[in-house]
């Protein structure tokens, strides 16, 4: 058996090794800070070939560099620490990819929106006035221990209309997979 490095204090990204948290299937495994504060696990191959540089902020970050033209200027969604589960408050998301996919053409779901010409109507461009609306349609924020399947999801009641307050509801996100099937079995 080889013998493992000490990389205790050595830096890799934005991780620091704070240190050896043990062997697992042969490889050490050890614990590290991220610059924002959060810790991560990461094994030594990882950390030295450059394939994990951060607790996961990073990907998310350059992730988000994806700006649909509505929200040019405007304060993107980085990833923040904190909050419930740890990331952005989902209502925030939910509000940002909606825009994302019919906006932005390079995003990956944008052949399947705005480029069928389903759009988000002006009203919510604007976040506040989409977070009014959602909380007074019945949308709940949830915690961390509700069932995927359970957490609640936008869905257009006219699948070819644009998301606006008239053709919107929240349903979970069983349902709307469910719905998604059946609107493609009759296309």
């Amino acid at each position: 058996m080889r013998k493992r490095e000490d990389i205790v204090g050595k830096r890799f990204g934005r991780l620091t090794v704070v240190g050896f948290y043990g062997m697992k299937k042969h490889h050490a495994q050890w614990l590290c800070r991220c610059d924002c504060g959060l810790t991560t696990l990461s094994y030594a191959y990882q950390l030295n070939s450059g394939s994990k540089k951060s607790c996961g902020c990073l990907r998310t970050e350059i992730a988000s560099t994806h700006v649909p033209p509505a929200l040019k200027g405007r304060e993107n969604p980085t990833y923040k620490h904190g909050g419930k589960s740890g990331g952005i408050e989902r209502l925030y998301s939910i509000w940002w990819n909606m825009l994302k996919r019919c906006e932005t053409p390079s995003n990956s779901r944008y052949a399947r929106y705005g480029a069928r010409g389903i759009a988000v109507c002006s009203v919510w461009h604007d976040y506040a006035a989409f977070r009014d609306w959602a909380y007074e349609n019945g949308y709940c924020d949830q915690d961390i221990e509700t069932p995927r399947a359970q957490m609640l999801s936008i869905d257009r009641i006219d699948p070819d209309g644009n998301y606006e307050p008239g053709n919107c509801r929240w349903i979970t996100l069983s349902e709307n997979s469910t719905l998604r099937n059946l609107h493609a079995n009759q296309r």
